[in-house]
């Protein structure tokens, strides 16, 4: 697992919670792990794509944020300063 960048709500059309689906069209430097925010119904995911392959695999990260105080979406700035690589 690389360094983590957040690439904020997943943007593919269509897309859905399930295995092989697109994340990202996005290349994305080899040497980082990227992160996206995914809203369905009540709840919202945090999704790290660990292999950095663009799609949604056994291998990746999925937390689901439910209840009450769950947020409708995540930015880079619900979390700690520091947490995420530049791009460049």
């Amino acid at each position: 697992m690389g360094a983590l960048t957040f690439r904020g709500e997943v943007s593919t059309p269509d897309f859905t919670l399930t295995e092989g689906a697109t994340l990202s069209d996005d290349d994305i430097d080899p040497g980082y792990s990227p992160l996206w925010s995914y809203r369905d119904d009540a709840t919202t995911y945090l999704i790290g794509d660990v292999n950095n392959n663009q799609t949604l695999d056994s291998t990746d990260l999925v937390v689901a944020l439910t209840g009450p105080t769950a947020p409708l979406s995540l930015t880079e700035s619900d979390f700690v300063g520091g947490s995420f690589g530049m791009l460049g």
